[in-house]
């Protein structure tokens, strides 16, 4: 097991506050190993890797674990609400006031990145790795995401500057 992963008392004690994997299972975990299959599925939703792929990652995780948990993950709204659990957690953490919510830091961060090789999104820029490039723009032009942090700024929910701190 990883260091931090499922099973970890920093990990453990997070979920078991929030209830994110009850949450997302709809139950609670029975054993470790189902916890392990949640987070590869997350992972592999989350990535362009495949069950396989994120099975070949971690040891004792066979690609049928996490199909199964990645299929209990479609088409329901577990993700959402395990992920406000965790959202209203934060905010019980008096600091967490201090971040803000991160999402123009994100953006920027993405559209600072160069895409990955190999993702859909650079399918039509073979020769661009789309450093600097509104990615978020370039896969829905229709759709002016800055929008709900300008509304957010002008209702007086914090601001759009920060400090990017490299670490």
């Amino acid at each position: 097991m990883p260091p931090g992963g499922p099973g970890s008392a920093g990990y453990d004690g997070v979920d078991a506050a929030t209830g994110y994997s009850e949450a997302l299972l709809g139950h609670r975990a029975q054993s470790t190993g189902e916890l392990v299959a949640l987070y590869g599925a997350l992972l592999a939703h989350g990535t362009d890797a495949d069950a396989k792929g994120v099975a070949s990652m971690i040891p004792g995780l066979e690609p049928t674990q996490v199909t199964v948990a990645m299929r209990a993950l479609e088409g329901s709204c577990r993700l959402r609400r395990a992920n406000e659990r965790v959202a209203e957690f934060q905010s019980r953490i008096p600091i967490a006031a201090l971040w803000g919510n991160g999402d123009k830091a994100s953006a920027d961060m993405v559209i600072a990145s160069p895409a990955q090789a190999g993702s859909s999104i650079r399918e039509n820029y073979e020769n661009d790795d789309l450093s600097g490039k509104d990615k978020f723009r370039i896969i829905h032009p229709n759709t002016y995401w800055q929008a709900g942090i300008e509304h957010g700024v002008k209702i007086g929910l914090g601001n759009m500057e920060y400090e990017l701190i490299n670490v």
